[in-house]
């Protein structure tokens, strides 16, 4: 364990960079980009309450604040599992450069 601890810190800056790289990937420094990462879980909300609230008359208490914390609950873990299905494709580079030790296998 301290052994993969220690790996982590020699490579922080590696990872310090990547993360912030994955960070600005979708703004790309455009405003659109920037507010689309604040107006999705917005607009998702103002139509499930919309929906469920107005149209439906669900008697629900407090609606609108637990189904912001379900949806950016739902929307973290939908988005990191697919970044993370596709970063060893996209870190493909990192996986060629990296040295693989011989093991030698004597008795």
């Amino acid at each position: 364990m301290w052994t993969t601890l220690g790996e982590l810190f020699a490579y922080r800056e590696l990872i310090q960079v990547r993360a912030v790289r994955d960070l600005k990937a979708p703004s790309r420094g455009s405003l659109p980009g920037f507010l689309g990462t604040f107006l999705n879980p917005i607009l998702l909300m103002a139509t499930y309450t919309l929906i469920f609230s107005v149209y439906m008359q669900a008697q629900v208490e407090h609606y609108a604040a637990s189904l912001m914390t379900g949806l950016l609950a739902w929307l973290w873990l939908s988005s990191s599992l697919q970044m993370g299905a596709t970063s060893v494709l996209d870190g493909g580079e990192l996986l060629k450069k990296v040295f693989f030790p011989r093991r030698s296998f004597r008795r």
